[in-house]
C-alpha cells in the first residue's frame, strides 16, 4: 500500500514542479482592458493553462478509478470501492468546476 501512496506523492511533486516552472519561466503578458470608466489589467491565459488547469482533475480521477478497481474485492461490511469512487467523482468535479469558475472570473467581461 506504501507505494501507492508513494506514486500519488511522486504525481503530486511532480505537477507542483512543473507548475512553478513554468510560472517562474513563462512571462504572461498584461493587457489593460477598459470596462465602463475603470481599466483592468488581466494577466492572458491561453489554452495551455486551462490543460494545466484540468491535468490534476484527470489524475485524481484516474487514480480514483484504480483505487476503486483495487478494493472492488476487500471483504468487508463496506463497499469501499464504491466510496473510493464516490469521493473521488466529487472532489474531480470540484476542481474541475472551481479551476474553470476562476479562470472566468479574471477576464473583465465575466463581471460585467
Amino acid at each position: 500500500m506504501f507505494k501507492y501512496y508513494l506514486a500519488t506523492l511522486g504525481a503530486f511533486a511532480t505537477q507542483m514542479l512543473v507548475s512553478g516552472l513554468w510560472f517562474l519561466f513563462d512571462e504572461m503578458p498584461l493587457v489593460s482592458v477598459p470596462v465602463g470608466g475603470a481599466v483592468w489589467v488581466v494577466r492572458i491565459k491561453d489554452h495551455n493553462w486551462l490543460v494545466l488547469v484540468s491535468v490534476p482533475v484527470v489524475l485524481l480521477t484516474l487514480l480514483g478509478l484504480f483505487l476503486a478497481y483495487r478494493t472492488r474485492n476487500v471483504a468487508s461490511r463496506f463497499n469501499e470501492g464504491q466510496y473510493v469512487g464516490v469521493a473521488t467523482y466529487t472532489i474531480a468535479m470540484t476542481l474541475f468546476v472551481s479551476a474553470q469558475s476562476r479562470c472566468c472570473s479574471t477576464h473583465p467581461w465575466c463581471n460585467m
